[in-house]
């Protein structure tokens, strides 16, 4: 007799599974999606990110006292001709891309903005979004000046 009913309670176990192929109503497993990376917080802009940056070739030369589009990056500040940011927290949301709290000071005024910064693949440029614009403004790094009075 057990013989008679051995088959049927192998088609009953498969159906009633999880994965099984059976017409059940057990809900099938998802795929889960890839993970994100996780975003870390700091209280400073990471390496990458620290230097001179120019929009345009005249913005970098330390020789020119008009240099508008310069923008010099410490690891807790950001200063630009007439601008100063303090940097507070920094999320970390990849290496080459971070949201940083800002707290603005210049002509007069002071305000805060919450802006992201994202480095290309390769380092030599980066990018603000401007909250003033809304435009994202490109940055090129300036050569090292200290390499420039070697040559």
């Amino acid at each position: 007799m057990i013989k008679l009913f051995a088959p049927w309670l192998a088609v009953l176990a498969v159906a009633c599974s999880p994965g099984g192929d059976g017409n059940t109503t057990a809900e099938k497993r998802q795929p889960q999606a890839p993970s994100k990376p996780v975003a870390t917080v700091a209280s400073a802009l990471p390496d990458a990110f620290v230097g001179r940056w120019g929009i345009g070739p005249n913005d970098c030369d330390p020789k020119r006292d008009d240099t508008k589009g310069l923008m010099v990056v410490e690891p807790t500040l950001l200063r630009f001709y007439e601008m100063r940011a303090k940097v507070g927290e920094v999320v970390v949301e990849t290496p080459d891309h971070v949201v940083a709290h800002l707290s603005w000071s210049g002509e007069g005024m002071t305000w805060e903005t919450k802006t992201p910064l994202t480095l290309d693949p390769n380092g030599k440029a980066l990018v603000r979004l401007d909250h003033e614009t809304g435009r994202e403004i490109q940055y090129d790094r300036c050569p090292d000046p200290s390499s420039e009075t070697k040559k």
